[in-house]
């Protein structure tokens, strides 16, 4: 029985059964991602650094679209994640809807990523500015003040409680795009705006290049 999982690109892939932790790279984007024991498309593979001892996988596409990514030789499991317990990226995500709320969380866990959730505008903010999260997913509608409202104030320059969080990369996201929100939201500083609901694999891309170009400018990479 194969396992099947998908890249963070998009890309279906499925790899023998037993070959779950080893390494694999997509086929389409060439990214080295470490193997879930998973039999559903629906599951997001971990990227992780490219191996000394790489194997390039042949694609098998026979016509169904999915491609063997083949597993490297070696047979050592991955360890659990590729982020260290102690400097895990952190992200804030904002949302009043509990159910989206939770879903954006389990998968941002699932990527070993820590995750700071509030229902609430002015807690977004204040937890922004003591927690000074790698990257923030906002949604427009929160309790007491909108995502709007949270962006215009973290992007405030000439406030000093801002010196951390002006730059932290935010991803808004709203059930529908509405007119000019889109172009408001860019216009205020938000990096970039999905509709919900979030389709897994565009959400962890956005996510792993935000975290990657925020902490390159802290000098955390």
């Amino acid at each position: 029985m194969s396992l099947r999982f998908s890249c963070p690109c998009g890309q279906k892939l499925k790899t023998p059964d037993g070959s779950a932790h080893k390494r694999a790279r997509c086929v389409k984007c060439n990214r080295w991602l470490r193997i879930p024991d998973s039999a559903v498309y629906e599951t997001i593979a971990q990227a992780v650094e490219a191996p000394s001892d790489a194997v390039k996988p042949e694609p098998t596409d026979h016509g169904t679209g999915e491609f063997n990514a083949a597993p490297l030789a070696r047979t050592l499991p991955l360890p659990p994640n590729n982020h260290n317990k102690l400097t895990a990226p952190i992200i804030l995500v904002a949302d009043s809807d509990s159910s989206a709320r939770a879903r954006t969380v389990a998968m941002l866990k699932e990527h070993a990523y820590a995750v700071i959730e509030v229902c609430d505008g002015l807690a977004a903010i204040e937890q922004a500015r003591v927690k000074t999260p790698d990257a923030m997913i906002v949604d427009v509608r929160l309790d007491n003040i909108s995502g709007f409202q949270v962006i215009q104030q973290l992007r405030n320059l000439s406030n000093p409680q801002n010196k951390n969080t002006w730059n932290i990369p935010v991803l808004m996201t709203s059930v529908k795009l509405k007119g000019r929100d889109k172009q408001y939201a860019m216009s205020i500083g938000v990096n970039d705006f999905f509709v919900k609901p979030l389709v897994p694999a565009e959400t962890m891309e956005w996510t792993e290049k935000a975290v990657k170009d925020h902490r390159a400018r802290a000098g955390k990479a």
